[in-house]
């Protein structure tokens, strides 16, 4: 017989019961598959398991981070952690890789599967080589500057600034080019408005505290996890800025601590 259920959008006209099965909610049945086969909380274990193993992949690029800094690189890092403000770096590191692990579609299973195949052997090495050799190459001359209200630039910290800058959009364009081909117009539009308006929205933080703060020092994991929401596709470029990116928000995290994106000295 043919399913007379309502489409999404469509009113019922049968009446059901507000309680159902011993004092439940018969719309909540229905969300736990107990009515219908299709419910949707059948994919629950699989979900919470796949974001569990992908908070515990940050945790351990994290202790690699910290590692690293007890090691003396780089040689800036904050090396002294009270046990509150261990918890507190790693509250941060799990909100952000939860968020992260949405927008890359990480809780799917087979994209799950995908990046935690064998073969993508070179997604892990990056991975977990991105937050020690980012802390390394920090000491460079030509890479120890920040971004402060007190920073000024050689002109070889220019020079990686603009090629850093430059390879990173153009990585992003043609993520955003790749999403016009493989997603319909509405997709499309979602992958693109969702992340930028994640950009817009620290643009936004950038300048408040700009207009609130004399001082400022710019923190690089925000950019870096912001950067990381792009990479939700397969395709061997989008997995390898997922890797690079992780590995440096998760370097920024461990090296020097959540402090605020923008961090304010003074006000004005």
């Amino acid at each position: 017989a043919m399913d007379r259920r309502p489409f999404l959008g469509e009113r019922s006209t049968e009446k059901s019961p507000l309680f159902s099965q011993n004092g439940r909610l018969s719309s909540d049945l229905s969300l736990e598959g107990a009515e219908h086969a299709d419910g949707p909380r059948k994919f629950y274990k699989g979900e919470y398991t796949r974001m569990g193993v992908w908070l515990a992949v940050l945790t351990c690029l994290w202790i690699i981070t910290r590692v690293t800094c007890a090691c003396g690189a780089p040689n800036d890092c904050v090396s002294e952690s009270s046990p509150s403000t261990t918890m507190n770096d790693i509250q941060i590191l799990l909100l952000y890789g939860f968020t992260q692990a949405w927008f890359v579609e990480i809780l799917e299973r087979r994209r799950f599967w995908h990046v935690f195949s064998l073969q993508r052997w070179y997604f892990w090495v990056v991975l977990a080589g991105t937050p020690p050799v980012f802390s390394v190459i920090s000491d460079l001359p030509v890479m120890e500057f920040s971004i402060s209200s007190s920073f000024s630039l050689s002109g070889g910290m220019v020079a990686v600034l603009v090629a850093a800058g430059t390879g990173f959009s153009l990585w992003l364009a043609f993520h955003i080019l790749y999403a016009k081909h493989v997603y319909a117009m509405d997709n499309f539009l979602v992958y693109v408005l969702g992340r930028v308006g994640v950009l817009l929205f620290f643009l936004v933080y950038m300048m408040v505290a700009y207009n609130e703060y004399e001082e400022y020092h710019f923190h690089h994991y925000w950019l870096a996890w912001a950067v990381s929401l792009f990479a939700s596709f397969n395709h061997p470029a989008s997995l390898l800025l997922l890797a690079v990116s992780t590995g440096v928000m998760v370097q920024g995290l461990g090296a020097y601590h959540t402090d605020f994106v923008f961090y304010a000295d003074s006000r004005r």
